[in-house]
């Protein structure tokens, strides 16, 4: 939803070639609305969100069709799939697009949203900040569970412009300029953290609140580390022969995986909006070639693209 709120052009997209296109209503919100009500069904009676779900008897489905698909169970739930859940909610429930195309829907996400915040702060309460919070998988655990609490209380906040959010805010996450809420203390806007920095960031501009709403010195933080995020992702792709913006600091232990170009592309987008530097454009072009192909294995990263084509996908 950030792209359909905060990048021009965007909600007018309607030609992606997704079954819905070409009926009036942005690609990239009913993508995202797609998604938003997965999310929805997640969600137990006392408001916590399921971690997963998986194929019953084995890891992966990859022979078969989601109609033809195995049994299914799911995971348990915890504290940081639940308040990713709620801010994903939140923010489409706070979209002025998303509002006026879907008004029923974007009800009943922002209620779904509020009764996750509830299961958090009952459990909270309970545990404590610390002994709330249960590991299940790696994914998602670089901080445990305090980037998507910071990112569920910043979209209530957005949502509803109620301040105690914004206290929780700044209590679970004081400084977005901090190193220790970088990946490895200097990539920046990793994970739910860069989710609520961003969202911050573009809270006026999205027509989410009005400028009296928000703290100036907090903003400027966020607008700092999504500038600064830019600037190295530039560094990164000019210091790369194929010009994508493979981090210098995975260069060093000569290895890098899960790593994706369009990814890196994001972050200059974002930091576009505050400094258009023609050099970014450059930059997420060569980012966008090297998912596109121009790499060392002349293979697109997008699946139905090219002479070479994947066929052993992953969705991420």
């Amino acid at each position: 939803m950030f792209a359909v709120d905060s990048s021009p052009g965007v909600a007018a997209l309607d030609n992606l070639g997704i079954p819905e296109s070409e009926d009036g209503i942005s690609d990239v919100m009913q993508e995202a609305k797609w998604e938003s009500d997965f999310l929805a069904k997640m969600q137990d009676t006392d408001g916590g969100f399921y971690y997963s779900v998986y194929p019953q008897n084995r890891e992966y489905e990859y022979d078969v069709l989601p109609e033809n698909g195995d049994p299914q169970v799911v995971w348990p739930k915890n504290t940081s799939c639940t308040a990713a859940a709620v801010a994903a909610l939140a923010q489409c429930a706070s979209s002025p697009l998303f509002k006026q195309t879907y008004p029923v829907v974007a009800s009943n996400y922002l209620a779904k949203a509020r009764l996750g915040w509830r299961f958090l702060t009952n459990v909270i309460a309970q545990h404590g900040l610390a002994g709330a919070y249960q590991k299940i998988q790696h994914f998602g655990d670089d901080f445990t569970d305090r980037d998507e609490l910071a990112w569920a209380a910043c979209e209530l906040f957005l949502a509803t412009g109620d301040a105690q959010y914004q206290q929780k805010l700044f209590e679970w996450f004081p400084d977005p300029t901090d190193p220790s809420t970088f990946r490895y203390g200097s990539l920046r806007m990793f994970a739910e953290y860069g989710n609520a920095i961003r969202d911050y960031a573009f809270s006026v501009r999205s027509g989410r609140l009005a400028s009296s709403q928000i703290q100036a010195n907090y903003l400027a933080q966020c607008i700092n580390v999504i500038t600064n995020c830019g600037d190295d992702t530039l560094t990164w792709s000019r210091d790369n022969a194929y010009g994508t913006s493979f981090p210098n600091l995975t260069k060093n232990y000569r290895g890098g995986g899960w790593y994706f170009s369009l990814e890196q592309a994001f972050d200059i987008v974002v930091a576009y909006q505050f400094s258009p530097k023609p050099e970014y454009v450059d930059a997420i072009l060569g980012n966008l070639n090297y998912e596109g192909g121009c790499n060392p294995v002349n293979v697109p990263y997008v699946t139905g693209l090219g002479w070479k084509r994947q066929r052993n996908v992953v969705d991420q």
